[in-house]
């Protein structure tokens, strides 16, 4: 009974920590199926299990477990079908692992990483993705395969500058644009102005879209009006 005492109090003192501590600089929110943590004066964590949500003025975030640390909260990390948004950019994201730093800004996403920038019709996945919520930049690496309006960009590195709408690409870069294929050693996307720079081994093909329709039509098969 006392030992039941005990931990309620200790989840009640948890709970009245966590509000308190962002009332003064970040209003949370938050629910799971379970709730555990610990507080002291080197080591203040709470695990968030099942079906875990926290939402604050900027970020919305779900997964199986997540944790926060530290004397205000600033570190969490998740584990599991992580979905998750930052509602003032219109960036969206979901992965396996992710790790946040409050201070920096930086969020770390791993395995299977999809990441939505639904303003500027670009869609991304890579094995991992490095976001700097206050540069609004994000960095791509290994695997990376990018869609925007109708290019397919693909390398190793990827990285997308959301605010001047500027993609960079390198590690084996490669641009499909309908028919059209570019490659180099350093590939740049302009997002405004749909232009291509390319530097270092450029190779590509075009191909004359008048031939093409020219062709097509050739192609067809006559009407029959009997």
């Amino acid at each position: 009974m006392k030992l039941q005492q005990k931990t309620k109090k200790s989840l009640i003192s948890l709970c009245f920590l966590i509000i308190t501590t962002f009332l003064f600089s970040d209003t949370i929110s938050f629910k799971a199926n379970s709730m555990a943590g610990s507080i002291g004066e080197n080591n203040t964590s709470t695990i968030l299990k099942g079906n875990a949500w926290i939402e604050n003025e900027d970020l919305e975030l779900f997964a199986n477990e997540i944790s926060l640390r530290g004397d205000n909260y600033d570190f969490i990390t998740a584990t599991g079908n992580i979905s998750g948004r930052y509602k003032t950019s219109n960036f969206a994201f979901s992965c396996n692992s992710l790790e946040y730093d409050k201070n920096t800004g930086i969020v770390i996403l791993k395995e299977n990483v999809k990441i939505d920038d639904t303003e500027n019709e670009l869609s991304a996945t890579a094995s991992v993705v490095e976001y700097d919520k206050n540069l609004e930049v994000a960095t791509m690496q290994i695997n990376v395969v990018i869609n925007h309006k109708n290019s397919v960009c693909t390398g190793t590195l990827g990285i997308y500058r959301k605010k001047e709408q500027i993609l960079d690409l390198s590690g084996n870069p490669k641009i499909v644009r309908d028919s059209d294929t570019f490659t180099a050693q350093d590939i740049s996307l302009n997002m405004k102005t749909e232009e291509i720079s390319l530097d270092g081994k450029v190779r590509g093909s075009v191909v004359d879209k008048k031939e093409e329709k020219s062709s097509e039509n050739q192609d067809a098969p006559e009407e029959n009006n009997e």
